[in-house]
């Protein structure tokens, strides 16, 4: 079961790697398909350190945080850059940067805090903490994305919607777990890689689209809105 789960992390890395490819072949040099470029290198990385820490549990806890945590971000980071091409949801963006960057500082603030003053807080719970709510924040903001799209557009950010949507929802779910249960669980885990490869070819598919076919509707709409 680890060879196999170790295996799915690196079917996942060598996907986002050819996805990489794939979009610098017709990268036009716009800064947001550098910024998608960007969140797939980062996915690309973790998936690697994911594969190696489960073939060999001999990883860094503060590398595999900062691979957890960055890797959430950075889609998140994508999808603020998103939304602020087409202008829509200025404090859900503003929030979700906010707690990405104090996710990613939190966990060697955890530690040197352990090491300094002896306090006892568990970087595995900091990080299940900030993973439920930048997964969170990744789903507001594909829910806004697509709400606030128009009509006619709508139909570009679909694939968009499914790939990363579902990233965002297999997190949720498997930080979900760890809060019910206190720990993360680990057939959630070693299946995680094998999940994500499935993501990959929506996001590649939206890629060529999505982000250039966005207009913004004549009015914006929020939760509960028309």
């Amino acid at each position: 079961m680890i060879q196999l789960a170790a295996l799915g992390y690196a079917v996942v890395s060598i996907a986002f790697l050819l996805l990489v490819g794939l979009l610098l072949t017709s990268w036009r040099g716009k800064r947001l398909g550098g910024v998608l470029i960007a969140a797939c290198l980062v996915s690309a990385a973790w998936a690697a350190i994911m594969a190696v820490q489960t073939a060999t549990l001999a990883v860094n806890p503060l590398i595999l945080y900062i691979a957890e945590i960055g890797r959430l971000f950075a889609w998140c980071g994508f999808l603020v850059y998103l939304a602020a091409s087409i202008g829509v949801v200025r404090w859900l963006r503003w929030f979700c940067v906010g707690l990405g960057v104090a996710g990613v500082l939190a966990g060697p603030a955890v530690l040197v805090a352990a090491v300094r003053f002896g306090m006892t807080v568990n970087i595995t719970q900091v990080l299940i903490a900030f993973g439920l709510a930048l997964s969170l924040c990744g789903l507001l903001l594909i829910e806004q994305l697509y709400r606030n799209t128009s009509l006619s557009s709508r139909w570009a950010i679909k694939a968009l919607a499914v790939g990363l949507g579902g990233l965002f929802a297999y997190e949720l779910f498997y930080y979900s777990q760890a809060v019910l249960f206190g720990a993360l669980d680990a057939v959630t885990w070693a299946a995680r890689g094998w999940v994500n490869v499935f993501f990959v070819p929506a996001i590649a598919i939206a890629a060529p689209v999505s982000y250039t076919h966005l207009t913004l509707p004549t009015k914006i709409v929020w939760w509960g809105g028309g």
